[in-house]
């Protein structure tokens, strides 16, 4: 592959990020590395149940994972005014993924994996 090809794949990432902010969708990615134990697949089941809960004014759009990522991607609800208002749910979700956090994950308000 070219530098060219991965130059263009990033500008259509970046661009695809900046659709979703517009439409007041948020982004929260947690890279935990390699679930090895029913321990760490429990924690990241636990992040997911919250996040497929919802919130006040915004609810889970979609998740995309990999076997060390997941990334949350939340939107406002019907009706909500403000295209921030997925922006609350986000800190709720990082603020636990803080407090599961078992000291190797990495948590970005980002849809990009970056390793």
């Amino acid at each position: 592959m070219t530098e060219a090809y991965f130059e263009a794949q990033q500008q259509a990432a970046l661009l695809s990020e900046a659709i979703d902010l517009a439409l007041g969708i948020r982004h929260l990615t947690i890279i935990t590395g390699d679930v090895e134990t029913a321990a760490d697949a429990a924690l990241i089941e636990q992040l997911s149940v919250a996040a497929r809960r919802g919130h006040a004014k915004a609810r889970l759009k979609t998740c995309r994972s990999g076997n060390d990522y997941v990334t949350f991607y939340l939107e406002p609800i019907a009706g909500q005014d403000k295209p921030s208002a997925a922006d609350d749910f986000v800190e709720s979700l990082a603020a636990l993924a803080e407090q599961l956090n078992p000291s190797g994950w990495r948590i970005t308000r980002s849809p990009h994996y970056i390793a």
